[in-house]
């Protein structure tokens, strides 16, 4: 019989083994990891609220506050913070560090940073500063609303608006935004797609979040493009224009 072993964590050696990271932060990291992260290339990213791993690990929004703390400290994270289109504080993205002494600039992390540095991380009003992560990060000074022109495209085009922030992660990871002949790809079977959902009436819950859509690439899929729907009043003229055809021919026959 196959055990059902649920979400694992990969936790790196290096973090197992560091000196300073007490074990309650290598538990919150590896939560972050096994429940949260967004699976794409390079270092993975999580969006969970603190008062969410609090709950997972059975403790105080303060003890959170502190192990993130411990892994910001030591360069084992990154913390990201967001921002809604009206410049209101949201939930923290968290950047895992796979690698010791890895820089967040050589995975993009930067591109998805608000125009501040990283200092407070928090979901709520916390009082902490992140140490520098082993490299000096340069900050974009155009926000991150302003930036993504061709993504706020997709998501407008895209028939299911679900976990947008997901999505947009992949779009960065995936590098469309700054690839023109991809985003053009990208669009051209997306609207390939739109025709066959919208031929084949399917409903929303049925079309894939676009956080997996794009994660599958499944703009490069091979569609059959699906014949048109006709109504029934159109099948009862077609039949009837039959019909009277039948009987005109058969006149002709008969002359």
């Amino acid at each position: 019989m196959k055990a059902d072993t649920g979400s694992l964590a990969s936790i790196p050696l290096w973090l197992l083994m560091h000196p300073n990271i007490p074990a309650s932060a290598i538990r919150l990291w590896g939560v972050l990891h096994a429940k949260y992260t967004i699976r794409t290339p390079d270092e993975p990213v999580a969006d969970p609220t603190r008062g969410e791993l609090a709950r997972d690990l059975r403790c105080s929004v303060d003890s959170i506050d502190r192990r993130l703390k411990a892994l910001v400290t030591e360069g084992a994270l990154v913390v990201i913070p967001q921002t809604t289109p009206t410049n209101q504080r949201t939930q923290n993205r968290y950047l895992l560090v796979l690698s010791e002494g890895r820089s967040p600039a050589a995975t993009g992390a930067e591109e998805m940073r608000p125009p501040q540095a990283l200092i407070p991380f928090r979901d709520s009003p916390l009082e902490l500063t992140a140490s520098p992560v082993r490299s000096q990060v340069s900050v974009p000074k155009r926000s991150t609303v302003q930036q993504y022109v061709r993504f706020r495209e997709f998501w407008a085009a895209y028939p299911r608006k679900h976990r947008k922030q997901r999505a947009q992660v992949v779009w960065l990871k995936l590098g469309i935004e700054g690839d023109t002949p991809l985003w053009v790809q990208v669009m051209a079977g997306l609207r390939q797609w739109k025709n066959l959902w919208k031929a084949e009436a399917t409903k929303t819950q049925y079309i894939p979040h676009p956080s997996t859509w794009l994660n599958d690439r499944r703009w490069e899929d091979d569609i059959d493009q699906p014949s048109p729907v006709l109504s029934a009043k159109t099948k009862t003229l077609i039949a009837g224009s039959q019909q009277f055809l039948a009987r005109h021919q058969r006149g002709e026959h008969k002359r």
